[in-house]
């Protein structure tokens, strides 16, 4: 039962249609920088780049 109620708090809070994907799409866009080395090997700038491009792929259409 824990469990359960567990994973209806997560759908109500919206955790698998924002917070969910966001996260994949920031480890897909960090990796994809890790490995093609665009930004040079910095994982800083590779993590705040990854971070905006989520962001704004998930953000702005809530935003506007």
């Amino acid at each position: 039962m824990v469990f359960e109620e567990a994973i209806q708090r997560l759908i109500d809070l919206g955790f698998y249609r924002f917070v969910l994907p966001f996260i994949i799409t920031c480890a897909v866009v960090y990796a994809l920088l890790r490995r093609t080395k665009v930004l040079g090997e910095s994982p800083l700038i590779n993590g705040l780049v990854s971070l905006s491009i989520a962001f704004f792929i998930f953000g702005v259409p809530v935003l506007l």
